[in-house]
Formats: structure tokens, C-alpha cells, sequence
């Protein structure tokens, strides 16, 4: 799976991804990658 498919899976399931370890907030989530961390706020 592609970096583009797993951003575009985002809207439909956006709490999927595990809450952030850089922030202590439930709305910002992390979404890990290659070793890469990708992070995102859920509106």
C-alpha cells in the first residue's frame, strides 16, 4: 500500500490511526509510514 492510498483512507475512518505520542489530545492522531510519522488533526 502506497503512502497516497492510506492518506485517502483517512476521511473515511480518520480515528483509525492511533492517537499521537507527541500530543496529549485525542483529535490529533499519528499515521505511521515506513518508519515515517505522518501527523493529522481530525476536525
Amino acid at each position: 500500500m502506497t503512502l497516497f492510498q492510506k492518506i485517502k483512507e483517512i476521511p473515511e475512518m480518520p480515528f483509525k490511526n492511533r492517537k499521537s505520542i507527541f500530543f496529549d489530545r485525542d483529535d490529533i492522531r499519528d499515521l505511521v509510514f515506513k518508519g515515517y510519522i505522518i501527523i493529522y488533526k481530525v476536525n
